[in-house]
Formats: C-alpha cells, structure tokens, sequence
C-alpha cells in the first residue's frame, strides 16, 4: 500500500486490526442508540451480565 511492500502475513494481520476496530466502532454505535449487541465472538457484555455461574468448590 502507498508504495510499500507487504507480507502476507503483515496484510492479514493488518486487515484482522481493521476489521476489529470497525466492530468495535459499531458496538459502541449500537449500545448508545439502545440496540442489543450480538456476541458474534463469543458472549456480549450485555449477555456477560446476564449468565450466572455456579460457585466453584
């Protein structure tokens, strides 16, 4: 990009950070606005709250 040479790996790992920052640009988005956030990698912080475990003996 702008003349420089990349990786494979450098472009996956790059394109991998930008995906995650515009996720979190959008959750952010949706938590103000009063939406739910899916758990698209695993439990919300919504669903977090909401899941109780039992104590460990």
């Amino acid at each position: 990009m702008y003349g420089e040479l990349w990786t494979k790996g450098n472009t996956l790992a790059i394109l991998i950070r930008h995906q995650a920052h515009h996720r979190g640009q959008l959750s952010i988005l949706m938590r103000q606005n009063g939406c739910k956030v899916p758990g698209v990698y695993g439990p919300s912080k919504e669903r977090m709250g909401n899941l109780s475990y039992a104590a460990m003996e």
